[in-house]
Parts: structure tokens; C-alpha cells; sequence
């Protein structure tokens, strides 16, 4: 099957992390994006100790 992939903007604190858990748990390959990459590096972290897929964008859009 095919691996559904989301980028969350502003995912690196609050209702953005929130949601990139959540997504992740839920299957997705999650695209974790801030502009601290540090910030970014923990989210990621935290996704991946749960058994979670995801990779870091760090950028200011």
C-alpha cells in the first residue's frame, strides 16, 4: 500500500505538534517543519519513540 505524507507547518510547538502526533499515530510519514531545528529534532524524536515515521524542514515560510 501506498505511505500517506503530511507536512505540518509550525509543527515543531503547540497545536502544530499536537497535530503532527497525532497524524503520525495515525500512519502518516510526517513532515515535521519550524524554524529551529533543534525544536524540529525533538517532535521528530518524540514521533519516533512511539514507533512514528518522520523527517525535519526547517525553513520560515
Amino acid at each position: 500500500g501506498s505511505i500517506t505524507s503530511a507536512l505540518i507547518t509550525g509543527s515543531s510547538s503547540g497545536v502544530g505538534r499536537a497535530i503532527a502526533a497525532r497524524l503520525a499515530i495515525a500512519g502518516c510519514m510526517v513532515l515535521v517543519h519550524g524554524r529551529h531545528e533543534q525544536s524540529c529534532e525533538e517532535v521528530v524524536a518524540d514521533i519516533r519513540a512511539q514507533g512514528g515515521t518522520s523527517a525535519i524542514v526547517v525553513g520560515d515560510f
